[in-house]
């Protein structure tokens, strides 16, 4: 991973927001490359599990490429939008019934390993 920038660890940290509706707090200055790696690997996650479901959606068809998620490769596709369009397909993926598990599942298995990165312990 290349060097977070400012920009870079506000997305992380709206990114761990969206996925624990406030119940794991982070500030953009929580965000270390650790932390980094384990969203990605959260992105990553949720994107192979509802792979099926949006992969044909036109709107998060760029969240379903060859390339990884990485909150870094979302920033330079997106730039000031990316926060807003993870936070929409994150809200599209938990409202529907079928596919809610998939973010559930991410979140809970992360949880424990990124909150004690952000606590930097």
């Amino acid at each position: 991973m290349t060097v977070l920038t400012q920009e870079m660890k506000v997305v992380y940290a709206g990114i761990i927001q969206k996925f624990y509706d406030g119940a794991l707090r982070a500030a953009p200055e929580d965000i270390t490359p650790e932390a980094a790696d384990i969203v990605d690997q959260m992105l990553n996650a949720v994107k192979e599990c509802s792979k099926a479901y949006l992969a044909a959606d036109a709107v998060f068809s760029v969240f379903y490429g060859k390339t990884p998620l990485t909150g870094e490769w979302i920033w330079t596709k997106l730039g000031k939008d990316a926060l807003g369009m993870v936070g929409k397909w994150r809200d599209v993926l938990y409202n529907n019934r079928r596919y809610r598990s998939c973010v559930v599942a991410v979140a809970l298995r992360w949880r424990s390993p990124l909150q004690i990165v952000l606590l930097g312990i």
